[in-house]
């Protein structure tokens, strides 16, 4: 057993792997840190499990909680030996703790399908409310009971303690018990005017309970539309129908204010909105001046927007996330009787949505583009050549590819200094977008090389429009101090499907391409015809 014990820890007969990362130092212990954090993360988890469960003793589910706090300290034991394995090779105690891990979180999972209808069969909360209500009722009316039987007793107790009075008393105790009962009867009558004043306040009261739980509930809908758009554009439009239609405005529009004008412009509207309101500034909309709905009162009531047309009741609804007016909901004439409360509400679920779209928008073009040049960078080019290649195959249709390198871009680097260079890079690349079709992708391939995908080019178009670009890169230059300072640029073409069954061949048929013309004398277009000619004697 010993034995068996010490062979959990052996690690003769295998080797480190490290996780194949060419003992990289910084991704290593990017690994490592990454790996104890989710340790740390996990072996925290099981600790506040059994905290909860020990204060907690009249839970009804302890036991799977623990369960589930023996799976996330399995889990993070195997995050441990992730770390371990990387220097000190035992694998097998790494092995035997893995499969514990799946034994408890099988058997996890296996209490809590046990589980599913003991907690379907809990009553919900409506429920529950429902007999609330009933058992209320049930109670007022045992008390009226009481009260009633008490009214009743306490009479027959007078009217026993009368019976031995003479006539002239009793005559004088009957006339002073109907006075009494008329009291009653008054009073009565008047607890049941007051009643009725109250069951007209309850139901008014129920009546705006329900109206804002409808509201919460269109809200919480129009919040989850929001929350599925991947584009500003498809979340104006669902911002436009739920103002068209749950706030009955028959005309208004979704604006948005630019970051690079800082003016206010109409993503999406409905009904009738005049061209004239469209864009205007900020400073025309009292909503934007102030951070607040306008109007939100009597006294603004008269106090019309500038960028409104003409005198027409209006509702201006500021959009705002993150401390940053993002734009504005524009409702005209709208005929439902919304509180300012509702509408704000409309606008935090409309601006929070706004912000994380263009949160995902400012890391995917992190993620995608090259920050000096604005360009795609080589990440994005691997995705968007596999989408051309199967674009191309479905529609049976041609790509070209372009490769591009900057003529003697070393020489001006080291003779005129970096920020020459990067003014260079700059120029071009914003040259290189300017001649781009719809469609078509450029990409900077790495240093001074780029790289176009133009989808639907043949062999043909595509060495025109290079050597059309090429001529326009002849005639740019960059000032430096009193001079101008010029460059050239070679490139390589080829296509699909002339030079390769896949666009990863074209690709290399264009680069060879690409140094036959700086091979050649530079500032040219050559293709892999070229480069055939050339090889023939």
């Amino acid at each position: 057993m010993f034995d068996g014990l010490m062979q959990l820890f052996a690690s003769s007969g295998f080797i480190p792997h490290g996780y194949c990362f060419a003992w990289s130092s910084t991704l290593l212990w990017t690994y490592v840190i990454a790996n104890a954090l989710i340790a740390i993360a996990y072996f925290s988890i099981p600790v506040a499990l059994v905290i909860v469960t020990r204060s907690r003793a009249d839970l009804h589910f302890n036991r799977v909680m623990l369960m589930f706090a023996a799976f996330i300290l399995a889990c993070g034991a195997t995050h441990i030996f992730d770390i371990i394995t990387i220097w000190q090779p035992i694998y097998w105690l790494d092995a035997w703790t893995r499969l514990a891990t799946g034994v408890i979180s099988l058997m996890t999972a296996i209490v809590l399908w046990r589980l599913i209808p003991q907690i379907r069969a809990f009553p919900s909360p409506r429920q529950l409310s429902e007999a609330n209500i009933k058992l209320q009722d049930e109670i007022a009316a045992r008390k009226d009971k009481e009260m009633e039987l008490k009214a009743s007793e306490e009479e027959l107790r007078l009217l026993s303690e009368t019976l031995e009075a003479n006539v002239v008393e009793r005559t004088a105790e009957l006339a002073e018990t109907n006075a009494r009962l008329q009291g009653e009867v008054a009073d009565r009558q008047r607890m049941q005017n007051e009643l009725q004043i109250l069951n007209r306040k309850l139901e008014e009261t129920l009546r705006q309970q329900a109206a804002r739980s409808n509201e919460m509930e269109q809200l919480n809908k129009m919040g989850d539309l929001m929350q599925s758009c991947v584009s500003v554009q498809e979340l104006s439009h669902v911002l436009c129908n739920f103002s068209a239609g749950y706030l009955e405005a028959p005309a208004g529009a979704v604006y948005l204010i630019e970051d690079e004008s800082g003016l206010v412009n109409a993503e999406s509207s409905w009904g009738v909105l005049p061209e004239a309101e469209r864009t205007f500034p900020p400073a025309n909309c009292w909503a934007l001046r102030r951070g607040q709905i306008h109007p939100a009162d009597a006294l603004q009531q008269n106090l019309h927007c500038q960028h409104v047309s003409d005198d027409s009741d209006h509702v201006c609804v500021p959009l705002i996330g993150n401390g940053e007016t993002l734009g504005l909901l524009h409702l005209r004439q709208p005929r439902g009787l919304h509180e300012s409360a509702f509408l704000d509400g409309v606008a935090k679920r409309a601006a929070l949505a706004l912000v994380g779209l263009k949160t995902r928008e400012a890391l995917f073009n992190e993620a995608t583009h090259d920050p000096l040049t604005g360009l795609y960078n080589r990440r994005y080019l691997d995705g968007a050549q596999d989408d051309a290649e199967r674009r191309a195959k479905r529609s049976n249709r041609s790509v070209g590819l372009m490769m591009l390198d900057l003529d003697h871009f070393k020489a001006i680097n080291d003779n005129y200094g970096h920020e020459v260079g990067d003014d260079v890079l700059r120029e071009f690349s914003a040259q290189l977008k300017s001649s781009l079709r719809s469609g078509d992708v450029a990409c900077r391939y790495g240093g001074e090389e780029f790289t176009v995908i133009l989808n639907g080019a043949s062999l043909a178009t595509t060495r025109q429009r290079a050597e059309q670009f090429r001529q326009s890169v002849e005639q740019m230059g960059v000032k430096y101090r009193d001079r101008i300072l010029k460059f050239t640029v070679s490139i390589g073409i080829a296509a699909y499907p002339e030079d390769g069954n896949q666009l990863a061949d074209v690709l290399h048929a264009a680069d060879a391409a690409l140094y036959f013309a700086k091979n050649h004398g530079r500032n040219q277009v050559a293709s892999a015809a070229n480069m055939r000619e050339a090889a023939t004697p």
